[in-house]
């Protein structure tokens, strides 16, 4: 299987939870007993949240080239890679969109794979996606 052929597979997903998600808001309507109206208001909330996981997992590139083009400047993609090396672990969880631990156990291992993922997720970035994101959250970072 190729990256494009679960692209598509996460796209139907997608599509399932999203048409999922919409039944149990349509049920929610028609009903007047309340444990339905919960539970489907519920799965409705849950499918959601999903549905706007695999929107985001679909927008990752599957291009093979990470690298800076010749416009760009290697000191730039130096400085983007640091900017992002830098920021603080809650920081990086807002932005590739994934929950910040809750809690820890003893030895932190819950922290150290949510840096992990969260690092597979900048990792998976093309270099004009990465370029993007330092550009729209600089400011937003400086001021700290």
């Amino acid at each position: 299987m190729e990256l494009k052929d679960i692209k598509e597979k996460i796209a139907e997903l997608r599509t399932s939870a999203s048409e999922l998600a919409n039944e149990c808001y349509l049920l929610r309507a028609r009903t007047n007993n309340p444990h339905t109206i919960s539970v489907a208001d519920y799965i409705n909330y849950e499918l959601t949240g999903i549905a706007v996981k695999l929107a985001d997992l679909e927008q990752t590139e599957t291009s093979e080239d990470f690298t800076p083009d010749e416009t760009d400047c290697i000191d730039d993609a130096t400085e983007i890679a640091d900017w992002w090396t830098d920021l603080e672990l809650r920081d990086k969880c807002e932005l590739a969109n994934i929950p910040y631990p809750t809690s820890t156990d003893g030895r932190g291992e819950e922290l150290l794979e949510t840096e992990e993922r969260a690092d597979r997720w900048w990792n998976s970035r093309t270099y004009e996606q990465k370029k993007e994101t330092y550009e729209e959250n600089l400011a937003w970072w400086d001021k700290e």
